[in-house]
């Protein structure tokens, strides 16, 4: 196009057959990308759903299980004694601070029903 070269009569003609085949060849490679892209996407499902269920594996050697209630409710216990028993300290205005009790009772349903269980976690607030 840029050197100024006219196709003949002949060479014309044949023109609108030649885009025909290359819109037919590119139609055909759209539908193949689009095809792929789908298979992707699956792939990309199928992956993500195995590595959440790896984690899930993983999370069940975690020695933290192999705690026992008592023990659990003894740290528990410790970590939420006195000075950080239900205490709220606000170090910056933007941020919120959740009680350390809270804290525990939101980490997983093990230790919410362990944290629930413990009165003496619920019954002081320093603020």
């Amino acid at each position: 196009l840029r050197a100024g070269y006219v196709p003949s009569e002949l060479e014309a003609a044949q023109i609108p057959y030649v885009v025909q085949h290359l819109r037919e060849d590119l139609d055909r490679y759209d539908e193949e990308i689009a095809g792929l892209r789908e298979a992707l996407d699956e792939l990309k499902e199928k992956r993500t759903e195995i590595k959440r269920h790896l984690v899930e594996q993983r999370g069940l050697l975690a020695p933290i299980l192999k705690l026992p209630v008592e023990v659990l409710a003894i740290i528990f216990n410790f970590y939420c004694s006195s000075t950080y028993a239900l205490s709220i300290k606000v170090t910056h205005p933007s941020r919120t601070t959740l009680p350390a009790t809270l804290d525990l009772a939101q980490t997983c349903s093990r230790w919410r029903k362990i944290v629930m269980s413990q009165p003496v976690l619920w019954s002081s607030l320093y603020i």
